[in-house]
């Protein structure tokens, strides 16, 4: 099995799929937890110099990446509005663990209620 990926939480990620995600053999670090406020920018910044892959809500960061070519090492995006945030965690967490042999560096990952689709970034 492929040792699992660095993960850098934004701010709007909720803590209990952090914390589920680090039960799971992640290695997540919460900007909220150690660089509250930082913009957009700046957390893209920090992902690449600690070699993660954002974790998100805000579809900004995919904006970043393909209209801006904004280096970023990949971006998994949360699309799970309406749902608590214990159910957010048990999707987030199922759908990443079904994709464990599939990289999320380089590609921009949307989890959905219904679904898991990774694109390559540009």
């Amino acid at each position: 099995m492929n040792p699992k990926e660095s993960l850098l939480a934004d701010e709007n990620v909720p803590g209990i799929i952090i914390k589920q995600l680090q039960e799971d053999g992640f290695d997540v670090t919460s900007v909220a937890q150690t660089n509250p406020s930082i913009s957009d920018h700046e957390v893209a910044a920090l992902a690449c110099l600690q070699n993660r892959i954002i974790l998100t809500a805000d579809k900004d960061f995919g904006e970043m990446a393909f209209r801006d070519a904004h280096p970023v090492p990949g971006i998994i995006l949360l699309r799970l509005g309406g749902m608590t945030p214990a159910e957010m965690a048990t999707i987030t967490s199922a759908a990443l663990d079904s994709k464990i042999t599939t990289t999320h560096i380089g590609a921009i990952t949307v989890i959905t209620p219904d679904s898991l689709k990774v694109r390559p970034l540009p």
